[in-house]
C-alpha cells in the first residue's frame, strides 16, 4: 500500500517539475541583472522569457480567448528583449497567452522588409485548418519597439466598443493607422482582408505595409465597408508620433516607431530596469499584480525624460563612431554611420535633441577634421628615427586605395554642407567659400574630361547655392536670396543639359530644379517682380507634371507637391491681377492632387490655409474689381 507520504512527495516533485519548464517572467529580471554585460544578454533573456508562463501557456488552455504576438529578428534584440519582458509580465497579470514568432518559428516571409511579417504571419495564425490561434476569438500583434505602460489596458473594452470592427488600430502621423498594434477579430472577413492585404504588397506608389493599408481602407469606404476597420485616436493603443514631443501621461503604450536602434534600446533598458528594481524590494516570489501598485505611473515616463533619453543615446553613439572613425582600420561605413548619428543630433526639426547650432557645427567640423587626418596625414613624421604608433598609422593612412581616397574627399563635402548650415550669420559666407574650396580639391582627385564628374562637381555647386538662397529667404533678405538662387538655377540648368532622361539620376536632378525653381517665384513675389515670379511658378509646375507622368516615386507626395505647385502658379496670376486665372488654378490644385492620389481628398494643414489665404485675397480682389467698375458707371 502506498503511503500518503510518498504520495505526497510525488505530488511536490511534479510541482518543482511544472515549475522547472515554466516560471514568471519577472523571474528574469535576475538574468537581466546578472548577464547585463555578456555578449549574449539579450538573446539568454528573450529566452527566459519566452520559456516563462504566458509564453508557455497554450492557446487552449487560456482562460482567454485573446491571445498576443510579436515577431523578433536578431537585429532588434538590442531592444526587444527588455520591451518583451516588460509585456510579458502584463500578459502574465491579466493570464493572456502569447507568441513569440521569429525566424525559427517559420515566421519570417519578408526578411527585406520586416514590417510586412506580421501580414503573413497573422494569415498563418488565424488559419482555420491549423492556425496555432485558430480557435480564439481575436489576435493582437504588437511590434518589439512597443511597450505596454499601463497594466490596465484592456482590449475587451475596444472590442466590445466597435463590435462591428474586425481591425482596430490607431491612427498616424502619415498614414491611415499605424500597424504597430493591431487588434483583429477572427473572422471570416478579417482573414480575407488580410490575405487582401498580403497580396497588394507589390502595389505602385507603395513603399510599406501601411501604405497598402492606406489604399484599401479607402477601397472599404468605396464599397460601404469601412466599419470593418476602426481608426482610433493616436494614442489609444499606440503612441502619436513623435512620442517625445507629445507624449501624455495617459497614454497606455509607447511606441518609437521611426526612431534610431540605440534610442529604442536606451527607453527599452530604462523600462525593464524600472520593473526590475521594482521587483527586488519585495520578496522573490512577486507577481505582476504585487509590483504594479510600487512602479511610479506609466513606469515613470514623460517627454522630458524621452528627450534626455535620446540625447544619451545619440552621444554615446556619436563617441563610439568617432572612435571608429580615428582608427586606421576606418571603413566607409563608419563614416556614413558617423555621419548619420550627427545629422540625427542635429535635426532642424527637432533642435532639442542638440544643445545649439554652434554644437551641430562643431560636431560636424569634427568630422571632417577626422576624414581629413586620414586624406592627408602629417607627412613630417616619416622622417623621425624611432616613429611612434601614430607615425606608423600616418604611413598606412596614405597607401589608402584611390576608391576610398575619393570617398573621403566626397564626404568631406558633403559634411561641409552640413558646416554651413549650422554656421552662424556672420560666417555663412566664409563657410560656404569652405566648401567651393573643397570642391576645387576634390576636382583634383578625379578626371575632369569626364561629363560625369563636371556634372558631379555642377551639381554640388547647385545644392551650396540653394542651400544660401534658403537661408536668405528665412532672413528676408529677398535680394542675396535672388542672388545665389539665380546662381543655383544656373548650375542645375547645365546639370541636367548635361544628363540624358534615362539616366537613373536625372529625375533627381528635376526635383532639385523644381524646388529651386519654385522657390524663385516666392522670391520675386517679394521682391514684386509678379510677371517673373509666374515665370518661374509655371515653369516649376510644366517641369513636375513632365516628371510624374513617368517617376516612380510615392503618390501622395508627388500629388501633394503638384498641388503645391498650383497654388503658387494661382498666387502669381493673383499678383498680376488675372483672378480668372487665379481661381483656375486654385481649382487645379485639388484636381491634381485626386488624380494622383485618390485615397485622401483633403490638402495637407500647411496648403488647405495656403487656399483660404489665396480664397481670401481673391475674393477681395474681386470685390474691388466690382466696387471700381461701380464708381466708373460701368453695369
Amino acid at each position: 500500500m502506498i503511503s500518503l507520504k510518498f504520495i505526497w512527495f510525488l505530488f511536490l516533485a511534479l510541482i518543482l517539475q511544472i515549475r522547472s519548464k515554466s516560471h514568471s517572467s519577472l523571474d528574469c529580471c535576475l538574468q537581466n541583472q546578472d548577464n547585463s554585460k555578456e555578449p549574449d544578454h539579450d538573446l539568454s533573456m528573450i529566452r527566459c522569457v519566452n520559456s516563462s508562463i504566458s509564453m508557455k501557456q497554450s492557446v487552449e488552455s487560456s482562460t482567454h480567448k485573446l491571445t498576443f504576438a510579436m515577431f523578433a529578428s536578431p537585429k532588434v534584440y538590442s531592444f526587444a528583449a527588455h520591451n518583451i519582458l516588460v509585456n510579458a509580465i502584463y500578459f502574465e497579470k491579466h493570464g493572456y497567452a502569447a507568441r513569440l514568432l521569429g525566424i525559427e518559428t517559420g515566421d519570417d516571409f519578408h526578411p527585406i522588409d520586416r514590417r510586412w511579417n506580421k501580414v503573413r504571419s497573422i494569415i498563418k495564425a488565424l488559419d482555420p485548418n491549423n492556425g496555432w490561434a485558430s480557435t480564439q476569438d481575436a489576435l493582437i500583434y504588437i511590434d518589439t519597439d512597443l511597450v505596454i505602460i499601463d497594466w490596465n489596458l484592456d482590449p475587451y473594452v475596444l472590442l466590445s466598443k466597435f463590435p462591428e470592427a474586425d481591425l482596430l488600430l490607431s491612427a498616424d502621423a502619415l498614414d491611415v493607422g499605424n500597424t504597430g498594434f493591431l487588434i483583429l477579430r477572427n473572422t471570416v472577413w478579417l482573414r480575407d482582408f488580410m490575405k487582401q492585404w498580403w497580396e497588394s504588397r507589390y502595389t505602385s506608389g507603395t513603399f510599406c505595409d501601411q501604405h497598402v493599408l492606406n489604399k484599401l481602407y479607402h477601397n472599404l469606404k468605396y464599397i460601404g465597408e469601412s466599419k470593418k476597420v476602426q481608426i482610433l485616436a493616436g494614442n489609444a493603443v499606440n503612441s502619436k508620433w513623435p512620442a517625445m514631443e507629445t507624449f501624455h501621461d495617459e497614454d497606455k503604450v509607447l511606441h518609437l516607431m521611426g526612431e534610431t536602434p540605440s534610442y529604442r534600446t536606451a527607453v527599452a533598458l530604462y523600462t525593464s530596469n524600472i520593473v526590475c528594481e521594482t521587483k527586488k524590494e519585495l520578496h522573490s516570489n512577486a507577481i505582476a499584480s504585487d509590483i504594479e501598485f510600487l512602479m511610479p505611473k506609466r513606469l515613470g515616463f514623460t517627454r522630458d525624460l524621452l528627450v534626455t533619453l535620446a540625447r544619451s543615446a545619440l552621444e554615446k553613439d556619436r563617441n563610439r563612431l568617432i572612435y571608429n572613425c580615428g582608427s586606421i582600420s576606418a571603413k566607409e561605413e563608419d563614416f556614413e554611420k558617423l555621419h548619420e548619428s550627427i545629422t540625427n543630433s542635429c535635426d532642424d526639426k527637432r533642435p532639442y535633441l542638440s544643445s545649439s547650432m554652434e554644437e551641430c557645427e562643431q560636431l560636424f567640423l569634427q568630422e571632417y577634421q577626422l576624414a581629413f587626418q586620414i586624406l592627408e596625414p602629417n607627412y613630417n613624421t616619416l622622417n623621425k628615427e624611432e616613429p611612434k604608433l601614430e607615425d606608423i598609422l600616418a604611413v598606412a593612412a596614405m597607401n589608402r586605395t584611390s576608391t576610398f581616397r575619393l570617398y573621403l574627399a566626397e564626404h568631406m563635402t558633403k559634411v561641409l554642407y552640413d558646416v554651413v548650415y549650422f554656421t552662424p550669420s556672420e560666417r555663412k559666407q566664409e563657410a560656404a567659400l569652405r566648401v567651393t574650396n573643397s570642391l576645387d580639391n576634390l576636382a583634383n582627385y578625379v578626371d575632369m574630361n569626364q561629363i560625369a564628374n563636371q556634372r558631379y562637381i555642377k551639381h554640388k555647386r547647385g545644392l551650396l547655392y540653394a542651400q544660401l538662397s534658403s537661408f536668405y529667404v528665412n532672413k528676408l533678405n529677398w535680394s542675396a536670396a535672388l542672388e545665389d538662387g539665380i546662381k543655383a538655377i544656373d548650375e542645375y540648368g547645365a546639370v541636367m543639359g548635361m544628363t540624358s532622361d534615362n539616366d537613373p539620376d536625372f529625375s533627381g536632378y528635376v526635383i532639385d530644379y523644381i524646388d529651386c525653381a519654385s522657390q524663385m517665384s516666392d522670391i520675386l513675389i517679394q521682391l514684386t517682380a509678379y510677371n517673373d515670379a509666374l515665370d518661374w511658378a509655371q515653369t516649376a509646375l510644366n517641369n513636375a507634371q513632365i516628371l510624374y507622368q513617368t517617376y516612380s516615386g510615392e503618390k501622395r507626395v508627388m500629388a501633394q507637391e503638384l498641388a503645391r505647385l498650383h497654388l503658387l502658379v494661382a498666387e502669381a496670376f493673383l499678383f498680376t491681377n488675372n483672378l480668372d486665372k487665379a481661381l483656375e488654378y486654385i481649382q487645379l490644385s485639388r484636381l491634381s492632387k485626386v488624380s494622383l492620389d485618390n485615397e485622401e481628398y483633403n490638402l495637407s494643414n500647411r496648403l488647405q490655409e495656403k487656399e483660404r489665404n489665396l480664397l481670401n485675397m481673391l475674393g477681395s480682389a474681386c470685390q474691388k474689381r466690382r466696387d471700381s467698375s461701380f464708381n466708373d458707371g460701368e453695369i
